[in-house]
């Protein structure tokens, strides 16, 4: 076709047609576009973790730091008081008694005080005065002291109720004195004395099963005279007493673990066949005890029963 009018010059030819861009181009165009922003939130998200973690770590040293520090109280304490270390007691429980009472703020301030002293191991059942509100260090030390250790009483054989006056104008003490020395101590200030008056009133008014005795010893002996009911009753031995009981207290603390005593040594069981009471031969091996030496006993026993039985 001739272009006679130029209608269809050089410059008038169509443009070429616009590529498509393929889909592995758009998905690559996106990842481009999106690198910046994923490298922004990464780094938020880093600076987040830092923040938590650094959180943690300053919460876990002080979890750490509180679970290693011991309650303890500072001193020597405040009040007094009269605690127990009972026969075959851990330091552990020990330690758990003196928490109960308020002695110490904890078990583990107790105990770490005692492991720094290995004398503590040895230390013996019975009472003992203390503090409330004692640190470790101090508790430790109070019942290592000798002179915090009270109600300490001991019994020998062929002691009487009553003290014995000798000529030379010298006094041998009966038990109710040695129990009523033993029932002393100094709490705030205040004793805690017993008298022995006040201890032989109680023993001629109390109901004796009251005090512990078995009915088998509590009632022949409710009919002997009032001030000598205890008299052979009262073994010998190592006792503790409470200081700040009362009277009646005092004597039961003495007269349960007597009868005890009795009952392992096979009465009332072993007076079966003697021809006498339990009561009767409590009597009998008690004044076989006062007036006799121990390699002495068997003939004493033997002479005693014989003139009993020639009347």
């Amino acid at each position: 076709m001739s272009d006679d009018l130029g209608l269809f010059g050089e410059g008038s030819q169509d443009p070429a047609p616009r590529r498509r861009t393929t889909r592995r181009e758009r998905r690559r165009a996106r990842k481009r576009s999106a690198r910046p922003r994923r490298r922004r939130r990464m780094l938020v998200l880093a600076l987040i973790a830092l923040v938590i973690l650094g959180g943690a770590a300053v919460y876990g040293v002080r979890y750490v730091q509180k679970l290693r520090e011991v309650p303890d109280y500072a001193g020597p304490g405040g009040a007094g008081m009269v605690v127990q270390v009972h026969e075959g007691q851990s330091l552990s429980e020990i330690g758990a008694g003196l928490v109960r009472s308020n002695v110490v703020a904890s078990l583990k301030a107790f105990t770490r005080a005692a492991q720094a002293d290995p004398r503590i191991q040895r230390v013996q059942p019975g009472y003992y005065q203390v503090r409330l509100r004692m640190s470790g260090a101090a508790a430790v030390a109070q019942l290592l002291d000798p002179a915090a250790r009270v109600g300490q009483l001991e019994i020998r054989g062929g002691e009487q109720l009553d003290d014995v006056h000798i000529p030379n104008d010298v006094t041998v003490p009966g038990l109710l004195s040695t129990l009523a020395r033993a029932s002393c101590a100094n709490i705030n200030g205040r004793s805690t004395c017993v008298s022995a008056a006040a201890l032989k009133a109680a023993m001629e008014q109390a109901d004796l099963t009251d005090l512990g005795v078995p009915a088998w010893v509590a009632d022949p002996a409710s009919r002997v005279e009032p001030g000598r009911r205890l008299e052979g009753l009262l073994l010998p031995g190592r006792y503790d007493v409470r200081p700040g009981s009362s009277a009646a207290d005092l004597l039961k603390q003495v007269t349960e673990p007597s009868m005890a005593r009795l009952l392992a040594g096979g009465l009332p069981g072993s007076a079966s066949g003697t021809g006498y009471s339990p009561y009767e031969v409590l009597v009998i091996a008690s004044m076989i005890e006062r007036e006799a030496i121990r390699p002495d006993f068997a003939r004493v026993s033997r002479v005693i029963y014989n003139r009993l039985a020639d009347g």
